[in-house]
């Protein structure tokens, strides 16, 4: 299949480790908690406090996971493409969590330095890119009457990462706006092609998929960290070789 040509964001919701090929991408949510340490400013809502949980591996309740420590990354990968499972995590409670306290994981060092050297090093793209007029959804969002037509796009298109999408159920589809009439405008349905009449309130501006700020050249990719100690050391395949 060739070398791997970029990271995808989904790295950044994996858990990992640098001496280990390996990368763990759960299914739940616990990819989703924030990161917090005492070894730096703190970021978001996390306080002096510090972070408040850890990844541990699963206990009692699935006992395949010991079993699957035992193993080698050769033998995982071989039951992973048989369809088996294995490996689950708990989140647990390092300190008292107070009321309204948002979870944290400590990702580790090397992923606060991997941090660090992205803020340093990003540029943003270069003119004559894809991506060179990149404008926010939040910017554009803010004046919803600029919606313009399908003529008007022709003169004056959208920045090259926008699109409009519109709500006929619960999800957003893309869609392209005909005319304006008052509070109310006619679109053209693209997935099916209909035409039809909606308020102006149920259209709003999206990003065009892989186009948003997470997708820009690039945008930063690590893996979570997670404590040393977790990890056996038979997984250690990047690990540098003694002499």
């Amino acid at each position: 299949m060739g070398d791997p040509i970029g990271k995808q964001l989904v790295m950044n919701y994996c858990f990992g480790h640098n001496e280990i090929s390996l990368l763990l991408c759960p299914s739940s949510n616990a990819n989703l908690i924030n990161h917090c340490s005492h070894r730096v400013t703190p970021i978001g809502q996390c306080n002096e406090d510090g972070p408040n949980a850890k990844i541990i591996w699963a206990s009692g309740w699935d006992k395949d996971t010991s079993d699957w420590l035992k193993k080698s990354l050769d033998d995982i990968e071989e039951d992973v493409n048989h369809g088996k499972r294995g490996l689950s995590f708990e989140i647990i409670a390092t300190r008292d969590i107070k009321y309204d306290e948002e979870i944290f994981l400590d990702y580790g060092y090397e992923w606060e330095l991997a941090w660090e050297s992205h803020i340093r090093s990003w540029k943003p793209p270069k003119e004559g890119t894809s991506f060179a007029k990149f404008v926010p959804l939040t910017e554009m969002n803010k004046n919803k009457t600029a919606f313009r037509t399908e003529r008007e796009l022709k003169k004056n298109p959208y920045p090259d990462n926008i699109m409009t999408v519109c709500y006929f159920q619960d999800n957003g589809q893309p869609c392209l706006v005909l005319k304006h009439m008052g509070s109310m405008s006619r679109i053209r349905d693209i997935q099916s092609g209909h035409t039809r009449r909606i308020s102006r309130d149920l259209i709003s501006f999206a990003m065009k998929p892989y186009s948003s700020d997470q997708h820009l050249p690039g945008a930063f990719r690590h893996h979570i960290g997670v404590h040393d100690d977790l990890w056996p050391e038979q997984w250690k395949d990047l690990a540098p070789k003694s002499k």
